[in-house]
């Protein structure tokens, strides 16, 4: 309420000032009019006086004329006849009329009048009007006052409010304030500078999250880096003890003396032993992939290869597979055995993920994708593998291609085989999509670039080389 305040005092002083001046100018030309009145009294009564005084003072004398100069209430109206050069008295409106007598300036007729009454009046008069004036600053004053408070200083605590709103964090609405006044345009400059502040949260918002984001990504390669350091070191160590366990066993069953039993087990041995060693090629494939021979390969034919030599397996589980082709044939400049080894184990899932009856589909088709937002689109195939399964949660999803992750039983799975895919893919500049939900199923989308040429330069980058694959892309 401090302006409103301010604002009556200012409109209140301004008031005043012009009111005094008007007070001044006021008094001024009342005394002018009073003062002129009274002269035109003089005047009036001198030549009436005149007429009856000059016969005598030419005929008689100065001392005969004096005597016939009426004698008026004293203090009020004086008249007389003086001789010429006398001073008037202070406090006084005198009027003067000479007499001559032929010619010569004789005497004159003066009439005084106190200016008691004048002053007296004006006194009264200035005492009422600065009354008047004070009265008239105080309306003036709780006027502005009220008009203030209500209009200006309500309005303004109210952008006030909504700017420290702003300032905190908190959602605010638009600010109404309606008519061309200043009041209305701050209110419209206020509710843009919200909008904008609001946006600019939001991007700082966004870009924050996507920055923790990207952290986290950059401690899961970095994980999945030493993972792979860890497990390809370690299968290295294990290739030449299951090399003396696979040649004892062999010895054992071998031998002339051996019974029947001992060679059953023997063999058990020499079958998991063997097991291991896929496992232990499979971590070194994983932590040492070769590099790809490339060479043009027909993905359509590649596609239909990879499930004509499943249909067992689909057989086995009681799901039909379905060759769907855009574009044939779609050639693109990969290494045939590796994308043979990624659409086996992608199918072999999806198998595994359906039910007895269930329908897995194999597409095959062209599309521009780009490697990064904001980077030019490139001609990519995509192979996508889709089943009608019981698909899988996000927070699944989110560690699918971690290495030795798995949703099957223990000595089911190993874990290994999506994060050999994804390496494959890598190494091809492509990535893997996975898009799936409980219950609806799942689709996982190879994406390869058609020409390697056109993504030579991109593949050596960070992100591109080495970042695993968002689930929603």
């Amino acid at each position: 309420m401090k302006l409103a305040f301010q604002t009556a005092a200012a409109v209140g002083a301004g008031v005043f000032a012009v009111l005094c001046v008007d007070l001044s100018l006021t008094v001024g030309r009342e005394r002018e009019v009073i003062e002129a009145e009274m002269r035109a009294n003089h005047a009036w009564l001198l030549d009436v006086v005149e007429r009856a005084v000059a016969p005598v003072l030419e005929a008689e004398g100065l001392a005969a004329a004096q005597a016939t100069v009426p004698v008026l209430t004293p203090g009020a109206l004086r008249l007389g006849l003086v001789s010429p050069g006398l001073d008037d008295r202070d406090g006084w409106l005198t009027t003067r009329r000479a007499l001559h007598v032929r010619g010569a300036h004789v005497a004159d007729l003066v009439a005084s009048e106190a200016l008691v009454l004048e002053e007296a009046f004006l006194e009264g008069s200035v005492w009422q009007r600065a009354l008047t004036l004070l009265v008239m600053v105080l309306v003036v004053m709780l006027v502005a006052w009220r008009f203030s408070a209500r209009v200006v200083s309500r309005r303004v605590e109210r952008l006030v409010r909504q700017l420290r709103d702003v300032g905190a964090g908190r959602a605010v609405g638009p600010l109404t304030v309606d008519g061309p006044t200043e009041l209305a345009t701050l209110a419209r400059e206020a509710n843009a500078m919200t909008l904008e502040l609001r946006a600019t949260r939001a991007a700082l918002e966004a870009e924050h999250t996507e920055h923790l984001a990207t952290l986290a990504q950059l401690r899961h390669v970095d994980r999945l880096a030493t993972v792979g350091r860890l497990a390809a070191g370690l299968a290295h160590e294990l290739g030449a003890p299951l090399s003396v366990i696979a040649i004892k066993a062999d010895r054992l069953g071998e031998a002339d003396e051996a019974t029947p039993s001992a060679r059953a087990q023997a063999l058990v041995i020499r079958d998991r032993v063997e097991f291991i060693r896929v496992l232990v090629r499979r971590v070194l494939n994983f932590g040492r992939p070769s590099q790809p021979t490339r060479r043009q390969v027909n993905l359509v034919s590649l596609g239909r290869e990879v499930v004509a030599m499943l249909q067992p397996l689909a057989a086995k589980f009681g799901v039909r597979v379905e060759v769907v082709a855009e574009e044939e044939p779609l050639e693109a400049a990969v290494d045939g055995h590796q994308l043979e080894q990624v659409l086996s184990n992608l199918l072999t899932n999806a198998f595994l993920a359906s039910k007895p009856g269930g329908r897995v589909w194999l597409t095959v088709g062209r599309t521009a994708r780009a490697r990064t937002p904001g980077a030019p689109l490139i001609p990519c195939a995509s192979v996508e593998v889709r089943d009608e399964g019981v698909g899988m949660a996000p927070e699944v999803v989110e560690h699918l291609f971690e290495p030795f992750f798995t949703t099957r039983a223990v000595g089911e799975g190993t874990g290994l085989g999506l994060s050999v895919c994804w390496g494959i893919v890598r190494d091809h500049d492509g990535w893997l999509d996975v898009v799936s939900a409980p219950g609806k199923g799942s689709t996982f989308t190879m994406v390869v670039p058609l020409s390697h040429q056109e993504v030579v330069h991109e593949a050596t980058t960070p992100d591109a080389a080495t970042a695993p694959p968002a689930a929603h892309r």
